[in-house]
């Protein structure tokens, strides 16, 4: 009886509890030997990506609306600020959104970019959504001509850089 009370009491205080306790991103970047074109594919959970983004819109005064083409133009403009990846030090890859999908409570964002064949260096500037989640990691899985590099960026360390030479 004693213990029924002790949990209905306990029932009452109230406790803040986050959304999930992990703030994660898995990015991957592949490029082919001697291809004229990358693939980046951005997984994030789903109701981060949409926090992130009502976060954007607000602080560049933009409208936030929830159709499709308000979305992918939100989206990209975010991508573009907050995930540079450039090659060779100067070329910096101009990323397009090309699909985007949800699965459970994941995002899958896909983008293409055209791209030098060879890359010498490859640098990764990748803040994502450390603006609104201070903890947030963004796990990295790099795969050029079929050799597999592995990274993170977080709020501490933004920057992630490969040598190929």
């Amino acid at each position: 009886m004693s213990l029924s009370i002790l949990a209905f009491l306990l029932s009452l205080i109230p406790v803040k509890m986050e959304d999930h306790a992990i703030y994660i991103a898995v990015i991957e970047i592949v490029h082919g030997a001697g291809d004229k074109k990358a693939d980046m594919q951005v997984k994030v959970f789903s109701d981060d990506l949409r926090d992130v983004i009502k976060n954007y819109a607000e602080e560049n005064q933009l409208e936030y609306m929830t159709d499709s083409l308000s979305q992918i133009e939100l989206l990209t403009a975010y991508f573009k600020d907050n995930l540079k990846v450039s090659t060779n030090r100067d070329d910096h890859l101009k990323w397009i959104l090309s699909c985007r999908k949800e699965e459970g409570d994941a995002t899958f964002l896909f983008f293409k970019t055209v791209s030098p064949e060879a890359w010498n260096v490859l640098v990764i500037e990748a803040p994502l959504f450390t603006e609104v989640f201070p903890s947030q990691v963004n796990m990295l899985k790099i795969e050029i001509a079929e050799q597999k590099y592995f990274g993170k960026t977080s709020s501490n360390s933004t920057q992630y850089e490969i040598s190929l030479n």
